[in-house]
């Protein structure tokens, strides 16, 4: 990330809030709030302030809104030394946790060896902190079409990596409820299925839906948050998923209770196999993440 030093007399190393990539990302968040209060049905223009954006801002960092990105791409030199590090970081792929090489044992943790999840295996680009964090975040807001971009690509690429993607038959984003869609216009999950289906060439197929809008997970201990999302997802009636291998797809991940009980519904609905994919892990600590998504100027609430 690219801190510079104020010019208006400030500490060294604190952000400048007044230099010209802020200013462009707050009129972006202006452009999409207005936009977003108004409702359901300029969803559209929004999206079409999405595609015209970069023709009337530069390109920014996507972790730290500096103007000192390469053409074409989505990372100043920086938050891309940060993100490879990220990415390197070894992980358990039944759950997802950070884990170095000699915790593992044929991929699983301790844990997952001695509880298996529902979900066959996972893949993840890294855990929920840093440029990881902030990415999350800017796909969430919307109205950004290089994050979710960057993030079906990184995705990718995780999935390439594991041994198990030439089995999949079509990705399942987990849905939310569609009270949530209304209000916000926006899909994340979908959207990432999207993209994952154009670079992997495996489709996307919404077949989960939310029956009820249970409470945030945010502040739940693990039994709760299992408790809390029990019979909130349901298959829908038309699909046929007898003998399919299927992926879900969620951005972010925490104790898995969401990903397990979506996978527990379609095996029930007939699904031979389900994997997953989240663009990130929760970790204990946060401490970075919210350090990270402040710099960039993004709330975590």
């Amino acid at each position: 990330m690219c801190i510079r030093d104020s010019p208006s007399g400030g500490q060294a190393g604190e952000p400048d809030a007044n230099t010209p990539s802020d200013m462009r990302a707050r009129q972006r968040i202006r452009m999409v709030d207005v936009i977003r209060r108004l409702g359901w049905p300029v969803h559209a223009i929004r999206r079409l302030c999405s595609a015209t954006a970069g023709a009337v801002w530069p390109a920014a960092c996507l972790g730290c809104n500096s103007a000192d990105v390469p053409s074409g791409l989505a990372w100043c030199g920086d938050c891309a030394a940060e993100l490879a590090r990220l990415v390197g970081i070894g992980y358990c792929t039944g759950c997802g946790a950070s884990a170095g090489p000699y915790s593992l044992r044929d991929g699983l943790c301790a844990d997952c060896r001695s509880h298996r999840p529902a979900v066959e295996r996972l893949a993840r680009i890294g855990p929920y902190v840093g440029v990881l964090a902030v990415l999350v975040r800017r796909l969430k807001a919307g109205a950004n079409p290089a994050a979710a971009r960057t993030a079906g690509q990184l995705l990718a690429a995780a999935l390439h990596s594991s041994d198990w993607l030439e089995q999949i038959d079509a990705f399942v984003p987990v849905p939310s409820h569609w009270t949530h869609r209304w209000e916000s216009g926006l899909d994340p999950a979908l959207q990432l299925a999207e993209q994952l289906g154009q670079a992997t060439g495996v489709p996307p197929a919404a077949v989960l839906r939310r029956t009820r809008r249970n409470r945030p997970q945010r502040g739940l201990s693990r039994t709760q948050r299992a408790r809390n999302v029990k019979g909130a997802f349901s298959v829908c009636r038309r699909a046929n998923l007898r003998g399919a291998s299927l992926c879900l797809l969620d951005d972010v991940t925490t104790t898995g209770a969401t990903l397990n009980e979506s996978a527990k519904i379609l095996k029930r609905a007939g699904a031979r196999r389900v994997f997953a994919a989240v663009i990130a892990k929760t970790e204990l600590s946060t401490e970075l993440a919210q350090t990270r998504l402040a710099m960039a100027g993004i709330t975590s609430g």
